[in-house]
């Protein structure tokens, strides 16, 4: 997984086995964490293309980002930042 900030340029990239919800949820949970811990700053958006685990994830994501304010926001597929 790959997540990237618009606004510092900083990358923060994962490998992982299995591409599920089981995977992805606490990796998003953990750079979210991260960010606030380390940056002292509050993600604000959340951009993903449309991958089929995030229809998987949606209704958790949908309580989450809901509950921490942020917006998010699906992409077609391939799409530059």
């Amino acid at each position: 997984m790959h997540f990237y900030c618009t606004y510092s340029k900083f990358n923060f990239v994962y490998t992982a086995k299995n591409r599920d919800k089981a995977t992805v949820l606490p990796t998003i949970y953990k750079t979210y964490r991260l960010i606030k811990t380390r940056f002292h700053q509050d993600v604000v958006f959340f951009w993903s293309d449309n991958e089929q685990v995030f229809r998987q994830t949606e209704d958790t994501l949908d309580t989450w980002y809901i509950d921490e304010g942020i917006t998010f926001k699906y992409r077609a597929p391939y799409t530059k930042e």
